[in-house]
C-alpha cells in the first residue's frame, strides 16, 4: 500500500470497514463502489487511478483526481432518447404542458388485457440514466433495455432524483456539457478523514438538509461519498394495492437496501443474483416484471434475501446468508404531485426460518 502512495502523486488512500459505517445505505454504497471500480476498469474507458483492495473486513480505495472523474462519468452516464407517453408531460414547477416533439399513432399493449391496440401518443426526447452495469444484468433485455432496468431507471428519475435540480449530473453528461461534480467531491475527500459535510435526502433516504429545529444533517465526507453508489445494489419493487373500485393498482416504489456485511462475497455473487431474476411481465401491467410486484413491504426484503441465499447455496456450499447480509432496509416512496413522499420505513432482519416460511407460503399462492 505504501508503494502505491510513493508511485503516484496526489493519490488518495481511504480505508473503509463495514462495521464502522453508520447505516445500511453506507454499507450498500461501499458494495456499489467495489462493483463500480471493477466495471470501469473492464468495460469502461478509464483513465487515472481508481481501484479497490479487499482484505478481510477492510476495503482500501485508491483514487486520483482523474480516476474519480472517470468513476463519476461512468456512474452518471446518460443519453437522450425518444419516449412515447399516453398524455402530455407537464412542467413540474409551473404545471404547464410541455409541447411534445410530435404526436403519432402507435400500437401498444392494453394494460388490462395485454392485447395490442392503436392509440395516439405524445413523443418526447428525455434523459435516460444508463445505470452503469445494471443494463447488462437484466435477463429480460438486450443489455440496453429491459423490464428490470426500465424499473430501476424510473425509480431513479421519479423518486431518487424526482426534484429536477438533482438530475444535473445525468443531464450534463447526456448533453455533453462540462461537469464539475467530481471536482467538488475530490476537494472534500482531500480535507482529511474527519471533514464533515451536509447530508440531503437525495443521497440518504430519510434525511433532510435541515431538521425541524433547523439543525443540518451532517456526515463525514468520506462516508457521504459512498452514498453515490448504493442505488447500484439496491433492489426496486412495486407494491400492488386494491383501489376504491376493487381493481389492482401499482403504487409507488419500494427501495430495498441490503445491509452488506461481507463485501467480497456479496460483490462476487451479486451478478448471479441479478441474472437469475425472472423475465415474465406482470400481466395487468406488462411494462413491469412480475418478480418485482409485492403485496407487502416486507416481501421485498424477504425476496432479496432468498434470491441471494440461492446464490450462496449453489456457489459456496451452505454458507449462512446472515454472514453476508445483516438484513434489508425498506423504503416505500411515492410521487404525489410535485413532491416525493416517504410513506413507510421498515427493516427485515436475516432469519433463515422466516425466509423458508415465506417461500413455502409464496409457492402455495
Amino acid at each position: 500500500m505504501g508503494r502505491k502512495k510513493e508511485t503516484y502523486q496526489d493519490l488518495l488512500e481511504i480505508e473503509y470497514r463495514p462495521a464502522d459505517l453508520p447505516s445500511s445505505q453506507h454499507r450498500a454504497g461501499l458494495a456499489g463502489l467495489v462493483l463500480m471500480t471493477t466495471w470501469i476498469k473492464e468495460e469502461y474507458i478509464s483513465r487515472g487511478i481508481c481501484d479497490v483492495e479487499i482484505s478481510g473486513s477492510t476495503v482500501m480505495f485508491y483514487v486520483d483526481q482523474l480516476g474519480l472523474s472517470e468513476l463519476f462519468n461512468g456512474l452518471y452516464a446518460a443519453s437522450r432518447e425518444e419516449q412515447s407517453r399516453p398524455r402530455p408531460m407537464r412542467n413540474l414547477r409551473t404545471g404547464e404542458i410541455v409541447p411534445p416533439l410530435r404526436e403519432e399513432v402507435q400500437e401498444v399493449a392494453d394494460p388490462e388485457t395485454g392485447l395490442r391496440v392503436r392509440t395516439r401518443v405524445c413523443v418526447y426526447e428525455v434523459v435516460v440514466p444508463q445505470g452503469a452495469f445494471l443494463a447488462e444484468l437484466d435477463p429480460s433485455g438486450d443489455e440496453e433495455h429491459g423490464l428490470w432496468i426500465k424499473l430501476w431507471r424510473e425509480a431513479v428519475w421519479t423518486i431518487l432524483r424526482g426534484v429536477p435540480a438533482t438530475r444535473k449530473p445525468y443531464e450534463a453528461r447526456a448533453n455533453d456539457q462540462p461537469v464539475t461534480d467530481s471536482l467538488a467531491v475530490w476537494d472534500e475527500l482531500c480535507r482529511g478523514r474527519d471533514y464533515r459535510t451536509r447530508l440531503s435526502g437525495t443521497s440518504y433516504l430519510g434525511a433532510q438538509s435541515l431538521s425541524a429545529e433547523r439543525v443540518p444533517f451532517m456526515d463525514l465526507a468520506r462516508n457521504r461519498f459512498l452514498l453515490n453508489f448504493w442505488p447500484l445494489v439496491a433492489q426496486v419493487y412495486v407494491p400492488v394495492v386494491l383501489d376504491p373500485s376493487d381493481r389492482l393498482d401499482l403504487r409507488g416504489f419500494v427501495i430495498a437496501v441490503p445491509d452488506v456485511l461481507d463485501q467480497a462475497l456479496f460483490s462476487e455473487r451479486f451478478f448471479g443474483m441479478m441474472l437469475a431474476r425472472g423475465t415474465v411481465p406482470y400481466r395487468p401491467r406488462q411494462f413491469r416484471p412480475e418478480g418485482a410486484v409485492v403485496g407487502l413491504m416486507e416481501e421485498a426484503g424477504l425476496d432479496l434475501l432468498c434470491r441471494f441465499r440461492d446464490q450462496l447455496d449453489t456457489s459456496v456450499g451452505l454458507m449462512p446468508v446472515e454472514r453476508v447480509l445483516g438484513g434489508v432496509d425498506l423504503f416505500h416512496l411515492e410521487r404525489q404531485g410535485n413532491t416525493v413522499q416517504l410513506l413507510d420505513v421498515r427493516r427485515v432482519d436475516t432469519d433463515g426460518r422466516l425466509m423458508d416460511q415465506y417461500l413455502k407460503l409464496r409457492r402455495s399462492l
